[in-house]
């Protein structure tokens, strides 16, 4: 698919350029309406005909909601005779939630403090539960699908994706994230299985989690403590290896990310989720339950503005000590000429081997170093050698002293020139030629 689109709506010629482009999806392409700058247009790479049949029956069932940018209108070919998009509202003024998730103050666009992700934790649930009583599924549950604005308010996109069930027909999502996948579902190909509110209920969670526990952790985020090789993140979520439940030795939460930063409703509700609710998905707590929860930790605000904060605060320094004193206890001072030199011991890096560019880079300041050096050294002998010539001893400016020469100012130390004895040694005798010479040159010029 070229960036350049044409498609047809609503009868009307449209040209898709690539400064409209808003987002290029795994499936889709999303571009800002040309003519309508509220609105955003999806138009997929391979649209299929159950798209088509799904796409049909999701605009017959609108819902509205700003919380969810519900599908508004067909996309269609330039020719007019396929349906290869649709419209929906334009999320203006909002970012992927990932922003708001991430640890790293370079990207972390905005200051989310605790009130702020607890205000975003709940929006995102109450948009959910709104979704499930739409008979819907949202499936594909990520950071990514979930715009999000600096007020707190959030946007669910994507949603000619959702799963949607009208009249006993169910229009499958055949897309997914593995990390915000249950384990019921994982490695199962999603266009062949029917999805339950129950499986959303596992990727909510994780969300909540990431907003509330760090922020940024994924839940399944753990540190490994055995000798032999440990299981990834996804394998952990299909065997329900959760740290936090404390019967798995080899495996420890992140020291950056304890659980005791949730209120206890919240852990409660937690451990139901991903330790009950791996053996048994109906257990996991819905959309509702949640909502209540965090209703519940709003009105609790000496929880929200003083207890919450300090805890995340200490979970923070107990981290960074952790790093100090493991970057310590490896830290050794290295061989004269060794390739590997000491960094920052407060970096994850402490020490490193440094790259050709690196060592071309450390060349180059030290070559500048030394032509300062040089710079400064010729400096100073410019100017004393410039001083010994401006301002001579004394002794040797009698030498070049023109007789009767007012325009050169005669120094205070000169003494009697007709006295030879005032005169050193040294140019005792060129004094006295000197003035013989003149004393000749006078008679000559008196004779006539």
């Amino acid at each position: 698919m070229t960036l350049t689109t044409r498609v047809t709506i609503a009868g009307r010629k449209i040209v898709l350029t690539p400064d409209l482009l808003l987002g290029d999806g795994r499936e889709a392409m999303v571009y800002r309406h040309p003519a309508d700058p509220g609105l955003a247009v999806k138009v997929l790479a391979t649209p299929d005909r159950s798209y088509r049949r799904k796409l049909e029956v999701i605009l017959h069932n609108p819902l509205r909601s700003p919380q969810v940018a519900w599908p508004l209108k067909r996309v269609l070919s330039a020719d007019g005779k396929r349906v290869v998009g649709c419209t929906m509202p334009l999320a203006a003024r909002k970012w992927p939630i990932a922003c708001a998730l991430s640890n790293s103050a370079q990207t972390r666009w905005i200051h989310a403090d605790y009130p702020w992700r607890l205000t975003v934790a709940i929006n995102l649930t109450a948009a959910v539960e709104i979704i499930h009583k739409h008979d819907c599924v949202v499936g594909d549950i990520s950071e990514s699908n979930c715009l999000v604005g600096k007020d707190g308010t959030i946007v669910w996109i994507d949603a000619d994706s959702y799963q949607i069930t009208r009249a006993g027909c169910t229009y499958r999502c055949e897309l997914g994230s593995p990390e915000y996948t249950s384990a019921e579902l994982s490695g199962v190909a999603f266009a062949t299985v029917d999805r339950t509110p129950h499986s959303d209920a596992f990727g909510l969670p994780c969300l909540i989690f990431q907003l509330l526990v760090g922020p940024g952790h994924h839940p399944f985020a753990a540190r490994y403590l055995g000798k032999a090789t440990g299981l990834t993140r996804l394998e952990r979520i299909a065997q329900g290896v959760w740290a936090y439940s404390g019967t798995h030795r080899d495996y420890a939460p992140l020291d950056a990310a304890p659980l005791d930063i949730l209120h206890p409703r919240l852990q409660a509700l937690m451990a139901r989720c991903f330790i009950d609710g791996h053996r048994d998905p109906t257990v996991r707590p819905l959309p509702s339950e949640w909502l209540a929860a965090l209703a519940e930790v709003k009105q609790d605000t000496d929880f929200v503005t003083r207890i919450a904060p300090g805890l995340e605060a200490a979970a923070h320094a107990r981290h960074s000590a952790a790093i100090r004193q493991t970057l310590q206890t490896h830290i050794h001072t290295p061989r004269p000429g060794s390739p590997f030199t000491r960094a920052n011991p407060f970096r994850a890096n402490a020490f490193t081997c440094p790259s050709y560019a690196n060592t071309r880079q450390t060349a180059a300041k030290s070559h500048r170093k030394s032509l300062r050096v040089a710079a400064l050294v010729a400096t100073v002998l410019a100017v004393a050698g410039a001083g010994w010539m401006l301002f001579p001893r004394v002794e040797g400016a009698v030498y070049f002293k023109k007789r009767g020469d007012r325009s050169l100012p005669t120094p205070v130390l000169y003494q009697e020139l007709s006295d030879p004895g005032n005169i050193s040694p040294r140019f005792r005798s060129i004094f006295t030629d000197s003035n013989s010479f003149a004393a000749t040159h006078e008679t000559q010029e008196k004779t006539p």
